[in-house]
């Protein structure tokens, strides 16, 4: 379950959705933010670990395993990224 506002992300997976009642509340990197602003869209992966989200330039990839979000400002640094291209 995902919902969006336009500065954060409020996230569950199935796994947890059964244990928890509240979902997790994804803030955004305040940078990314200050030159991203607003938030437009969110994608989730199949297993409900990774999240990804673009506002109007650039993208941020969360990893719910590790808790840290990884900020890609332009298509060079999403080309290089492993993880984005796969």
């Amino acid at each position: 379950l995902v919902l969006q506002t336009s500065e954060r992300v409020l996230f569950t997976n199935r796994a947890q959705l059964t244990k928890l009642r509240t979902p997790h509340v994804l803030s955004l990197p305040a940078l990314y933010l200050k030159h991203n602003w607003p938030l437009r869209y969110v994608g989730v992966n199949s297993s409900g670990n990774r999240i990804a989200v673009a506002g109007s330039h650039g993208i941020a990839h969360y990893n719910y395993l590790t808790q840290r979000w990884h900020v890609f400002g332009n298509e060079i640094q999403v080309s290089l990224s492993p993880t984005l291209t796969t």
